[in-house]
């Protein structure tokens, strides 16, 4: 083998080696690159049920506040009812008492 085949032989090896080295390299940064696609969809779809939870919440929040409003509005009826039943009562044992002691 002459001296330039040899050189030639080497010149191709050397190729093949480097041709390999940046396949590989590339082929592991096209799995991280899958990888983080992967985590990125992961990390999505745990922030929109992250998002449809919070907003599941903050309905039941507003409902249960709606609810405790109405709750607070009936009492305040009541309480009305039963100062003006009160009144109404004092009223009748005043008028009670006056024929009485006519």
């Amino acid at each position: 083998m002459c001296i330039r085949d040899r050189f030639h032989t080497d010149a191709l090896n050397e190729k093949e080696h480097y041709s390999a080295r940046v396949m590989r390299e590339a082929s592991t940064m096209h799995d991280e690159a899958q990888l983080a696609r992967s985590e990125a969809a992961r990390e999505l779809l745990d922030a929109q049920r992250i998002r449809q939870e919070t907003d599941s919440l903050k309905a039941a929040v507003k409902r249960q506040q709606q609810q405790l409003d109405a709750r607070i509005k009936s009492l305040q009826q009541r309480e009305t009812a039963i100062k003006l039943a009160h009144y109404e009562c004092e009223q009748l044992q005043q008028r009670f008492h006056l024929t009485r002691s006519q």
